[in-house]
């Protein structure tokens, strides 16, 4: 296999992707605009950038950017699917309604954005649970070789009941299933959240997960927790929020070393 020329913007991207798995984000950003700059734009050379802004909670910026992609690529799911995930991280649900009403004239795996719609009517008290059980069971990629865990059935027999559901949650990562923290966000549980949240970036350390999850949680106010602000100064996001004036969309200075988040 021929060596990749260390400026080609594939080498490139993959130097952006391992900066921003150390941390580093100022190059790291550095680098993913230096790929867009190197030719004309596309979904691939976007998608850095998209990857670097999002974990430093610029998310309005990613969706600006991802607005571009998807009008290059308007019949391309997977790119519908990331914008929605967008929206849902800042908040703007009717907008991520309206994408996920969208997606669904597209060919593709419609599991991510039927997961996406099921969070945002867990998060609503008045959801009608026909459509809940109608969004969990599209959740699962029937083409996904690997059947459902018991705790996926179990969760899905509790709806509507959130006590049952949260009880489900709890339990399924009391055992070390590997648990969507959105799902605890969603049903109002800030506490189960915030703990699910610190094992998975303990756990998940050094890996992009560990820079998207803080950012997917928008229901249960998790974010003005002060838990999270000491999740985000040891990640050293707020180190580097002072340092660059570049602060995330929900959180902002207070003081000379303090900050707070909503």
């Amino acid at each position: 296999m021929a060596e990749l020329a260390p400026d080609s913007w594939i080498a490139l991207r993959k130097r952006s992707d391992d900066l921003l798995r150390a941390g580093k984000w100022a190059e790291s950003e550095a680098v993913a605009r230096q790929i867009l700059e190197s030719g004309p734009f596309t979904l691939e050379r976007a998608q850095p950038l998209g990857n670097v802004l999002f974990g430093m909670g610029r998310i309005d910026e990613v969706i600006e950017l991802q607005a571009q992609v998807v009008a290059l690529e308007p019949r391309v799911m997977f790119v519908s699917r990331d914008q929605q995930f967008n929206l849902y991280a800042a908040g703007r649900f009717e907008e991520a309604e309206a994408e996920y009403q969208r997606s669904q004239t597209l060919d593709g795996s419609h599991s991510n954005p039927k997961f996406v719609a099921l969070l945002r009517g867990l998060a609503r008290q008045d959801a009608d649970p026909q459509i809940l059980r109608e969004l969990f069971h599209g959740a699962w990629d029937e083409a996904d070789p690997e059947q459902p865990p018991q705790w996926w059935h179990d969760f899905g027999a509790a709806i509507p009941n959130r006590e049952l559901m949260l009880a489900v949650v709890r339990k399924a990562f009391e055992a070390g299933e590997d648990w969507p923290v959105m799902l605890a966000d969603a049903l109002g549980d800030r506490d189960l959240a915030l703990t699910m949240l610190r094992s998975n970036v303990t756990r998940n350390r050094g890996g992009t997960r560990t820079w998207w999850e803080p950012w997917l949680l928008p229901h249960s106010g998790v974010r003005a927790d002060p838990r999270f602000k000491e999740l985000i100064r040891e990640l050293g996001l707020a180190d580097y929020w002072r340092q660059s004036g570049k602060w995330a969309d929900f959180c902002g200075p207070v003081g000379e070393d303090d900050f707070e988040c909503h």
